[in-house]
């Protein structure tokens, strides 16, 4: 991910880009938007309150809403401690 971050980071600045549109899921969307902000950017967040989980996917957490939102929790007090965002 952090490649990936780098990447598009460097992307805004070349195409001299101030604002960002965010599409993602609900629960996930506060991470993306400190990471953007991180960049320098302003992030503004698409409504996507009615995405589902998948119940499809392969990663346990992104089936079921309260083992997302726990492993949600633990992640934003991950990144904060660790100064990540």
């Amino acid at each position: 991910m952090l490649h990936f971050g780098i990447e598009f980071r460097e992307y805004c600045c070349a195409n001299n880009f101030k604002t960002v549109l965010i599409f993602a899921h609900p629960h996930h969307t506060w991470r993306v938007k400190k990471t953007i902000e991180k960049f320098g950017l302003v992030g503004v967040v698409a409504d996507t309150t009615g995405t589902p989980c998948d119940l499809k996917s392969i990663q346990i957490w992104t089936r079921i809403k309260f083992i997302f939102i726990l492993r949600k929790f633990f992640t934003r007090l991950y990144y904060l401690f660790s100064e990540k965002i």
